[in-house]
């Protein structure tokens, strides 16, 4: 326990801390603590949107690759079925994509289709072939002599914008004729970005085909030349790219935005696909947080730009700065008020301290001069009433000693009746006669 010694010590250091200059000091360091915590919280706030962002666009970048990874196993199961079968009719390239359930569980894919390789010598027989099935209108679009054709003879579903393809010789088109030739010399699943021939005026998309080779042998040729010479056709997928990518993104689309380009440029005329009706580029505004990746799928490059929606901030909590300056400020200001309030509040309590002092000391004075007048009174009566009892005493003393002078007198009168008593009743007794006194000691 603290000596009583030690408290002026802290009562000093507790009257230098309340003081206006103090208050000020708290306040301007306060202030400083407020607005390094203020930033503190900004960055740990776009700290964690970038890392939610980045999250983001990691599991997109993963959501792509791994739908379009899925969809090239489903072309390879076309050419499974190819190699299985003999032959390949109509009605069994029906069923087997009509078991597949493409518009259901394979959202993005305009059809599901067989292109059949014809060589000039074979056009004719391929024509008849096809119309003898019922189409008698069947031709190879767009006309004229080439030196290979490749027609697109099985597309399921069999809609009516499917039946837009139907007959078209893609190899009379030199992107996909590019394509689709090295998909068959390199056994592999290249695609293409193009407008498709299924698009109609309505919900325009641009659009992108996968090709993988079909070869007359069951495996796949151990050379170029071989796959060449043994080449029968091709499985493809024509795939919306918007539709595609609304049934990879799902809810995702509202917390992330990206673009999508065909090729290693960023060009308005390879934009693949964009889940904002303004892609970046073309907006000229730069976004808060984005993020650039380079794929490569199916044998061609994509540019990837991904970033935060314009009309979104960068996080959940983007109103914590706002509310960690708010509350220190509040604080800060608090503690001004007190520590400025204890000055004037310790002003005012000295100043009553002192009034009481004076007071206090005013009464003790009062009190003594009191108690000075109280005891001059009582030692004056001390006196009188010693001088009064000293005078009663001498005056008993003078009435003892008059009573002790007529004592002795009385007392001596009364032997001396008593012996004269005696002498006469002895005198009475000598003549003979009755003692005059009864009693007589």
């Amino acid at each position: 326990m603290d000596s009583p010694s030690s408290y002026p010590g802290a009562v000093r250091f507790a009257r230098s801390m309340h003081n206006p200059y103090t208050a000020w000091i708290i306040l301007g360091v306060s202030l400083l603590l407020t607005v390094g915590a203020y930033h503190l919280s900004e960055r740990f706030v776009q700290k964690r949107a970038e890392d939610r962002f980045h999250y983001r666009a990691l599991e997109l970048e993963h959501a792509i690759t791994t739908r379009l990874y899925l969809y090239e196993q489903l072309l390879w199961s076309g050419v499974a079925l190819m190699n299985a079968s003999g032959t390949v009719d109509r009605e069994d390239f029906r069923q087997f994509v009509n078991t597949m359930n493409i518009d259901r569980r394979w959202p993005g894919i305009q059809g599901f289709g067989y292109s059949q390789l014809v060589r000039p010598d074979d056009l004719q027989s391929h024509i008849d072939t096809i119309r003898a099935q019922g189409f008698e209108d069947y031709a190879i679009k767009p006309e004229g002599e080439r030196d290979l054709y490749c027609a697109i003879i099985y597309l399921e579903p069999f809609d009516w914008r499917n039946q837009r393809a139907f007959g078209y010789d893609m190899y009379s088109n030199p992107t996909r004729r590019e394509a689709m030739e090295r998909a068959r010399d390199t056994a592999r699943r290249p695609r293409r970005a193009d407008h498709l021939v299924q698009e109609t005026r309505d919900d325009i998309q641009a659009g992108f085909l996968t090709y993988v080779p079909v070869y007359e042998t069951k495996t796949t040729p151990a050379t170029v030349e071989a796959r060449r010479r043994l080449l029968r056709g091709w499985i493809y997928a024509p795939f919306r790219a918007g539709n595609l990518m609304r049934g990879i993104l799902g809810a995702q689309e509202k917390e992330i935005q990206f673009t999508i380009y065909d090729g290693l440029e960023v060009r308005p005329e390879s934009l693949l696909f964009s889940s904002n009706k303004v892609p970046d580029v073309e907006r000229g505004t730069a976004p808060l947080i984005s993020r650039r990746v380079q794929l490569t799928l199916q044998g061609r490059p994509w540019v990837l730009l991904m970033s935060t929606p314009p009309d979104t901030s960068l996080a959940e909590d983007q109103n914590l700065p706002r509310y960690v300056a708010l509350g220190g400020i509040v604080i800060d200001l608090l503690l001004f008020y007190v520590i400025f309030s204890l000055h004037f509040i310790n002003r005012r309590a000295e100043a009553i301290a002192t009034d009481r002092t004076r007071e206090l000391e005013q009464a003790r004075r009062s009190l003594e001069d009191q108690i000075q007048t109280r005891t001059r009174e009582l030692q004056s009566a001390r006196d009188s009433l010693e001088h009064t009892v000293q005078e009663r005493t001498r005056l008993l003393q003078e009435k003892l000693h008059e009573l002790e002078t007529l004592n002795s007198v009385t007392v001596g009168r009364e032997e001396r009746i008593l012996a004269l008593k005696t002498e006469v009743n002895e005198l009475c007794i000598r003549l003979g006669q009755e003692p005059r006194y009864d009693s007589v000691r």
